[in-house]
């Protein structure tokens, strides 16, 4: 194994509560290589702004903190709050997926767009007060626009698309326009970002930036949208909640799941080397 020079974090389900803060344990891991100059990324379907990121409270940002939010659709600079690579779905593509809910076998699929302006999103069956929807606000606090009150198409890209109460037939249509999926495990949500942009592109982009071999980096992440990353990275590690696919991949297993500090485990093994 290569000397590992940086060091990939997925949020939900990693490093941080699913759809909540920072797991504590992890929080003061990640902070002593922080206070090393050790680079530390996160690689995450979140938006960049969603409160519970929290990056400045938890003393997260430092010259190397850079977020690949959106599934790596948006590359961000926490420490100059500036874009440093955007990828979005163009919005005659975002136009075209929701126009397929017009159609009665899709009626019922609800789309969630975070368009390219943060404090926007582009959303269908808002009044449906859907499970989800409540559930994705705690990562949005901004304005709604409602596809079905549009007259005239929506204006804005999306750097994603998040896709409940789906069926596989939705899903083959997405694919079908040449997008990038990545559906939860539990098939209820899905994930949804232009072709090829996927976490593995945002680490491709850091290794550019940053000249660092995708060798030297080891990468966390629990989910189907982690697969991409995980298979790229030179140290990929799993732990207890990491979907199948992932502890496949995996170089090293950590016995813990994320709520009891998998990554903070991680980090102490195989960066800091503790004893």
């Amino acid at each position: 194994m290569k000397d590992i020079k940086l060091l990939a974090l997925d949020m939900d389900g990693t490093a941080y509560d699913p759809m909540g803060e920072v797991v504590p344990e992890n929080r003061e891991a990640i902070l002593k290589l922080i206070k090393k100059d050790f680079p530390v990324v996160f690689i995450t379907g979140r938006p960049v702004n969603a409160p519970k990121n929290k990056f400045i409270e938890n003393n997260f940002v430092s010259k190397y903190s850079v977020m690949g939010a959106f599934n790596g659709a948006c590359i961000y600079d926490l420490k100059t709050n500036k874009i440093l690579d955007a990828k979005p779905i163009s919005k005659e593509i975002v136009n075209q997926v929701f126009s397929l809910t017009k159609k009665d076998n899709f009626k019922n699929v609800i789309i969630w767009g975070y368009s390219t302006d943060f404090n926007e999103v582009i959303i269908n069956n808002l009044a449906s007060n859907a499970s989800e929807i409540i559930k994705e606000q705690s990562f949005f606090e901004g304005k709604f626009v409602e596809f079905e009150t549009l007259t005239a198409p929506y204006q804005l890209d999306c750097y994603k698309l998040l896709i409940f109460n789906f069926t596989s037939e939705f899903i083959n249509e997405l694919k079908k326009i040449g997008l990038e999926t990545a559906p939860n495990i539990l098939g209820t949500a899905c994930e949804v970002t232009a072709a090829n942009i996927n976490k593995k592109y945002a680490i491709q982009f850091i290794e550019k930036t940053w000249n660092i071999n995708a060798e030297e980096i080891m990468a966390m992440g629990d989910g189907t949208n982690d697969i991409p990353m995980m298979d790229y990275v030179g140290f990929p590690v799993s732990f207890n909640n990491c979907v199948s696919k992932i502890k496949h991949i995996a170089k090293a297993h950590v016995d813990l799941d994320w709520s009891q500090g998998a990554v903070a485990q991680a980090i102490s093994k195989y960066i800091l080397k503790d004893k």
